[in-house]
């Protein structure tokens, strides 16, 4: 019998061979702890032993709380290792997420050179002239749209 983690008995392995004599079992039985037990099974043949030493738990004194058929779902999850978080936080940037962390490392770099207010005139001439081939009139696009009016209103006054 060995001790595990989370404090259950493991009564299978090397310490509990398949064949004993009933009087070795009756002492193994002896060392276990008085507390609840629950015993897992999987099949028929794992159900039909856990009852069988479920009798003889109970004969032997034990607080035998029953079978379980699904073990797996008795346990409690760990949480992902680290390298594994900092990957799928990695992965799940979008774009945005991953062009805005390195304008702010070229922006750190920069102003160690030129100080942060030089940094931030030098990113709004930046922008500006990314959006300079889009508005490229004073008035910011205005005109273009007093004509796209224009040209909905003599369609809709034509077609009246």
């Amino acid at each position: 019998m060995t001790r595990t983690s989370a404090g259950t008995i493991n009564c299978s392995g090397p310490a509990m061979p398949s064949r004993m004599p009933t009087e070795v079992m009756d002492e193994r039985i002896a060392k276990l702890p008085k507390r609840p037990i629950i015993l897992p099974c999987y099949d028929r043949r794992g159900c039909f032993f856990a009852e069988v030493l479920g009798y003889e738990l109970t004969k032997a004194g034990h607080d035998v709380r029953g079978r379980y058929t699904l073990p797996w779902e008795y346990f409690v999850a760990r949480g992902r290792p680290p390298h594994v978080e900092t990957w799928i936080a990695e992965n799940s940037k979008n774009v945005w997420a991953k062009s805005a962390h390195y304008v702010a490392g070229a922006m750190a770099a920069v102003s160690q050179w030129t100080g942060v207010v030089a940094v931030i005139a030098l990113l709004a001439l930046i922008s500006r002239a990314l959006r300079l081939p889009t508005h490229t009139h004073p008035d910011g696009g205005a005109r273009a749209e007093q004509a796209g009016r224009r040209t909905w209103r003599r369609r809709r006054s034509s077609s009246a």
